[in-house]
């Protein structure tokens, strides 16, 4: 068994599989993490971002339009 780190992303430290045995550290962990993924962890670049913040806005836009009342 080797006790080395292996990185979800090579460009960060951030996410990684952490090398303990108790439970409370794994829960640790978890809490440090930050609340919004990067896409690069994913294996995306930064328009994989760009195109699901544009698809949200299209979804959110277009569940608005249907709930307005239409008088004819």
């Amino acid at each position: 068994m080797t006790d080395e780190i292996y990185y979800f992303d090579v460009s960060s430290t951030i996410y990684y599989c952490p090398i303990v045995k108790e439970y409370e550290a794994y829960v640790a962990y978890i809490r440090k993490l930050p609340i919004i993924t990067e896409p690069s962890v994913f294996g995306m670049n930064e328009n994989a971002d760009i195109l699901k913040d544009q698809r949200e806005t299209d979804l959110l836009f277009s569940s608005l339009l249907l709930t307005q009342v239409i008088f004819i």
